[in-house]
């Protein structure tokens, strides 16, 4: 995730929580196989939704903002935009997923899964689960101790870590455009100040957007 970013999501998240109790009542009448198979399912689709909403709405955001406040090639300025950027970013990538692909559908249907309401490690996990980030889903469920489980709950572990490991040839492909974003946001920020491997190395943790600002300020140009 980028830097910036980590300001804003938790924010735009939070929008969708009426959404997601009501899409959790709807699917309550649902088994536990039932509601995991759907899961697998709905994941890959949802995945590619997320990162075309955010491949989008990140250098989307870093361009516009960049046009608009980002004229004096101050370095104040420059973070003060990419701040901005992040905000706008997170909320039009919640707009495209729910908007246009519908919503999150695979995470209101892991909601209704049959675990306790309350101390349950496995249902603070699988609450918590984010499907386009599966690595990150797969080292918390791993975390959790077997013994600790009912064997309801241990399916559930087990059939959740065999979808999620599904989707690492996916999330591969989504590091490495991360990656190259980073790479060409480092490369912009070391030419746009004179050469500076230090401003090279904070716009690499840019990302997307700062690849965005990159090309509304002259990719690779001096600052003026």
């Amino acid at each position: 995730m980028d830097l910036v970013t980590q300001v804003a999501l938790p924010l735009v998240k939070a929008l969708g929580s009426t959404l997601d109790s009501r899409l959790r009542a709807n699917e309550a009448h649902l088994s536990s196989e039932d509601v995991l198979d759907r899961f697998e399912e709905q994941l890959p689709q949802l995945f590619i939704n997320e990162w075309i909403s955010k491949s989008v709405s990140k250098p989307l955001s870093g361009y516009a903002l960049g046009e608009i406040l980002d004229d004096t090639g101050s370095d104040l300025k420059t973070a003060g935009t990419l701040l901005g950027a992040s905000f706008a970013s997170s909320a039009l990538s919640w707009l495209i997923v729910r908007g246009i692909f519908g919503g999150n559908r695979a995470v209101g249907t892991l909601t209704s899964l049959p675990l306790p309401a309350t101390e349950s490690k496995l249902r603070a996990t699988v609450e918590g689960i984010d499907p386009a980030n599966p690595y990150v889903a797969i080292a918390a469920l791993q975390l959790i101790d077997d013994t600790d489980l009912t064997p309801e709950e241990f399916y559930i572990k087990e059939r959740l870590l065999a979808i999620l490991e599904k989707m690492y040839p996916a999330q591969t492909l989504d590091r490495l455009t991360k990656l190259l974003a980073s790479g060409a946001s480092a490369y912009h920020g070391y030419k746009r100040n004179g050469d500076s491997i230090g401003y090279g190395l904070l716009w690499a943790f840019t990302g997307r957007l700062g690849l965005g600002l990159a090309l509304a300020q002259g990719f690779a140009k001096p600052a003026p």
